[in-house]
């Protein structure tokens, strides 16, 4: 046998395992395929499917070295003839890296590349586009090896997300090691650029367009490529554009000189830059952003005069800008950090509908808002001036949902109640009494959210009777029982603790209105989660999260769902509630009772993460699929097949009967579809219908028994089966 005839054989008998991990390869070893001469990989996309479908498991010792293959060797690749090419999934590769370097050529390609297999390539530009679309931009661009169609669509994609932080380099600080980083990023953009410009048949607009990167002040070509950048964007009708620009000096990156002029252009962020001598003329815009840049008065209101239909505004740490006025008729929604002590600003808009404002103090700026009946929403982020928040309060008399962060002022804040606020969010008020006093204010309250404050429960409040939502975030309440507080709230139907202490150490009513109740994070002291919970007797949805229990009894006769997410529990959990219809759980091995005798369940979901494998683990996950067996919907989330089939060392399997419809998503995909679908047929002997995903592709199956012998069909049309 020739040299030339073994290393064509090599290549013809590789196994679908150890084809099916492209998704693992080193970055270094990616990317040199992107360096490919054209020639060499022009034909990737003519590949048959049963050739490609596993690229995604290449072993690393295997595929270590693709990006250094000689020239010579890797040109020949895509000549292999079509019957070695077909047998590629078959058998063992030792090394893609060490074939010979001649004799791999001579075979035509045209008669791979009219497989009707071919479906890769042979997919509508709109789907494909659609796919890359859900891919991070480093992870699409690694897709180009699939498709030669691929890589040119690739290279008119809608998106375009350059970020120095994907070279390794820091936005956030300058530092003298990033340099190396920075020359190959600013390298890549004008590569880029020149490929985007080129004519293309799948050329088409662009839908965003982000650009983050530190440049040196007095650096002409890095200036000149962004200005590039921009205005091919704008010509090619971006709708979304954020440009966040640094320079290596404390001074802003000047944005000089530019021609903002799009009829598309929707939403655009401009950050850490110096606007100047720049026209804009936006007729569509609805969204600006201005975070920490330097604009002057005249060019701020070119600016704003130039967005008719803007809809959002906010102005951030600006610099140089001390008069703010907008009359654009459809804006709704207003946000400001001014931090001029002598500012000016106007809002003459008639819709407008939500305002923030972020360290605001009345005495330093003048506000004037002609149109204060619209307002509905309003957020005061560090107030720390008691005059500036009780003038807010006043100021617009049809308030419907209110956020102070940072209010440590509440004590002294003195109003009249405020009937119309429907919504009330406090955080970081740290004076327990006032607190609770200023919570009074609002009698028609029904929604509301308390973080990071301390309650003193033996504080007086008064009943709020129209409050159904209460979250409580961080909240550190002392010196008697959590039910004492919750008392204060009759109608209460949906509680959420979070981050928070549990102190109960006295009896009290129950709480039976509540409906919906989530638990996560929460510290327990002197009680049992079952005391606590059991006054809740009419809850149709518990979530517990992050909690460490010592037990869990449920006889609520009216839960119908039930979320346990990475809790402890170190004894178990019994569940007595007959109308439980759905079952969450993740996390460690938990003994749970009564499943089995849940007559009404229907959807069931278990992730499966264990720390180890062992006789103990399986023995559980047994338990918990013949519990589960009579329910209509069973959902088994893993991460590798390792944790679903048979371990080896196990003996004396005893089967799960009555399991008829299962659901099963594989994350990382370590196996096939008739492994998995063999090692079930021998743990459950009565499936009928299967959902099988591994990794991003999932397949149907239909379950028959013939001879005494249960097999498994593939079905293309999920419609066929029930689950």
């Amino acid at each position: 046998m020739t040299k030339r005839r073994r290393s064509q054989d090599r290549i013809s008998d590789l196994p679908e395992e150890s084809v099916n991990g492209i998704s693992n390869f080193p970055e270094e070893s990616v990317n040199g395929i992107s360096n490919l001469p054209e020639e060499s990989v022009n034909e990737i996309s003519n590949l048959p499917e049963e050739s490609v479908n596993g690229i995604s498991n290449l072993p690393e010792e295997s595929v270590n070295g693709i990006s250094n293959l000689p020239e010579e060797s890797v040109n020949e690749i895509s000549n292999l003839p079509e019957e070695s090419v077909n047998r590629i999934s078959n058998s063992q590769v030792d090394g893609i890296s060490n074939l010979p370097v001649k004799g791999i050529s001579n075979s035509p390609v045209n008669r791979v590349s009219n497989s009707p297999l071919d479906r890769i390539s042979n997919l509508p530009t709109d789907i494909i586009r659609e796919i890359q679309s859900y891919l991070p931009w480093k992870v699409g661009a690694k897709f180009n090896i699939l498709s030669k169609i691929w890589r040119r669509i690739w290279a008119s994609h809608p998106r375009i997300i350059l970020d120095e932080m994907d070279f390794g380099a820091d936005y956030s600080k300058y530092r003298v090691s990033d340099k190396a980083k920075r020359v190959a990023f600013l390298s890549y953009l004008i590569k880029l650029l020149e490929s985007r410009k080129r004519p293309s048949e799948y050329d088409c607009d662009i839908d965003k367009f982000f650009l983050r990167m530190t440049t040196l002040e007095d650096s002409p070509p890095p200036k000149n490529l962004v200005k590039k950048w921009i205005c091919f964007a704008l010509e090619k009708n971006v709708k979304l554009l954020s440009l966040a620009l640094k320079t290596i000096y404390p001074n802003h990156y000047y944005l000089h000189g530019i021609a903002f002029c799009s009829t598309t252009l929707v939403d655009l962020t401009i950050s850490d830059c110096h606007i100047t001598n720049c026209s804009f003329k936006l007729p569509a815009l609805k969204f600006l952003f201005l975070f920490v840049v330097c604009i002057e008065d005249h060019h701020f209101k070119d600016l704003i005069a130039a967005c008719p239909r803007i809809e959002k505004l906010r102005v951030l740490d600006t610099q140089k800008l001390n008069t703010i006025v907008v009359s654009n008729p459809q804006l709704k929604s207003f946000g400001v950090h001014l931090p001029s002590c002598d500012g000016k600003i106007r809002i003459e808009s008639p819709n407008l509908h939500s305002l923030e404002f972020i360290s605001f103090i009345v005495d330093f700026c003048e506000l004037e808002i002609t149109s204060t009946i619209t307002v509905r929403e309003l957020t005061l982020r560090k107030a720390y001036h008691k005059e500036t928040v009780m003038h807010f309060m006043k100021k617009f008399p049809l308030l419907q949902k209110l956020k102070i962060d940072d209010c440590t002022i509440l004590s002294e804040a003195e109003s009249n109640p405020l009937p119309t606020v429907r919504n009330l969010t406090l955080r970081r008020a740290y004076h327990e009494q006032t607190l609770l006093n200023f919570i009074g204010k609002f009698p028609l309250l029904e929604k509301l959210e308390i973080d990071d404050c301390s309650i003193l429960s033996e504080a007086e409040i008064n009943p709020m009777p129209t409050v159904q939502h209460l979250t409580l975030r961080n909240v550190s309440q002392v010196n008697t029982a959590w039910a004492v507080f919750l008392e204060k709230f009759p109608l209460l139907e949906k509680l959420l603790i979070d981050d928070c202490d549990m102190v109960s150490e006295c009896e009290n009513d129950p709480l039976p209105t509540v409906r919906n109740l989530t638990l996560r994070n929460v510290r327990e002291k002197y009680t049992t989660w079952t005391d606590f919970i059991d006054k809740f007797t009419l809850l149709e949805k518990l979530i517990i999260a992050d909690c460490k229990l010592q037990m869990l009894h449920l006889s609520q006769p009216n839960l119908a769902s039930l979320v346990l997410m990475d809790c402890i529990v170190e004894d178990e959990v019994r569940i007595n509630s007959s109308k439980l219809k759905s079952l969450e759980f993740k996390g460690r091995l938990t003994k749970i009772k009564g499943i089995e005798d849940l007559k009404e369940l229907e959807f069931v979901k278990v992730y499966l993460d264990p720390v180890r494998l062992s006789k103990c683990w399986y023995r559980w996950f047994r338990d918990i699929l013949k519990s589960c067996a009579r329910s209509k919907h069973l959902s088994v989330i893993c991460n590798s097949k390792k944790v679903i089939i048979n371990p080896k060392y196990v003996t004396h399997i005893l089967p799960v009967t009555n399991m008829e419809h299962l659901e099963l998503e594989i994350i990382s995909r370590h196996g096939t579809f008739e492994e998995v679908t063999d090692e079930l047929i021998s743990i459950l002997p009565d499936l009928k219908t299967l959902s099988l995903t591994l990794g991003y592709t999932t397949k149907f199956f239909q379950f028959s028994r013939a001879d005494n012998v249960l097999s498994a069909k593939e079905v293309p049309n999920p419609n066929l089966i029930r689950f």
